[in-house]
């Protein structure tokens, strides 16, 4: 499998999504999947990264598999799985061609924004690859960044510097493509000297539910920051 530039960019940010790095965020978005599911249900977690969701999902109970393409991620995961006897599965796989599986989970959840890596084409093709996944009146659950709010809040400051796992990051707002419907980031390792250009797919509320209402029911949307959502669906 071709190794996507979007991965090496995560890669660089791994250790913020670790179990210990997204502590906060599973405290916050945990309590509003658990009633989701019940214990020894199957569970989805797709674009899992090092498996921080994925390890509070399977101490309530749930049988989960986690799938991410980022290979350092799932093998951070992987022993992390090993290191605590949790048993959750994961595995490296492209979300928009590999098996997902049909009607096998009671949930889905895509976290962390994995979303915005879509164009709309692909993410309808995604969306269908979820519904096919899950059983009857199984749910979906999908948390994204509007990106029209990202817009304006990147455009000051337009530049950043984060820390990675091995150095500095700085992040630049370069604008927005209307031909793509993407905002557009210049990553550079500051130690490394590397440099990718990123894209983020632009999802609002009422765009992301007229695309899943062919095949979803929306049940709850949630406002978890002043530009995150997580919107919960069922199957039709």
């Amino acid at each position: 499998m071709a190794q996507d530039p979007r991965f090496h960019i995560f890669d660089w940010f791994v250790n913020q999504h670790t179990p210990q790095g997204r502590a906060g965020f599973v405290k916050q978005i945990g309590p509003l999947l658990t009633p989701l599911f019940e214990p020894g249900d199957r569970v989805l977690d797709l674009g899992c990264g090092p498996g921080a969701v994925s390890f509070y999902l399977a101490d309530c109970g749930a049988e989960v598999t986690g799938i991410d393409m980022a290979p350092d991620s799932i093998a951070m995961a992987q022993e992390e799985s090993a290191r605590r006897g949790a048993g959750v599965s994961f595995r490296q796989g492209d979300l928009l061609a590999d098996p997902l599986g049909n009607e096998e989970y009671s949930l889905a959840v895509c976290l962390g924004n994995v979303v915005l890596d879509f164009p709309p084409e692909d993410f309808v093709h995604f969306r269908d690859r979820v519904y096919q996944a899950l059983k009857p009146g199984g749910r979906f659950a999908v948390e994204y960044r509007d990106g029209v709010l990202r817009v304006l809040a990147m455009r000051e400051p337009a530049e950043v510097i984060e820390e990675g796992i091995d150095g500095p990051i700085r992040r630049r707002f370069k604008g927005y493509d209307p031909e793509r419907g993407a905002y557009l980031s210049e990553y550079c390792h500051l130690v490394r000297g590397e440099t990718y250009e990123a894209a983020g797919y632009i999802y609002t509320g009422p765009m992301m539910r007229l695309v899943m209402v062919s095949r979803f029911a929306l049940e709850r949307s949630i406002r978890l920051s002043e530009q995150n959502f997580l919107d919960i669906y069922r199957k039709r």
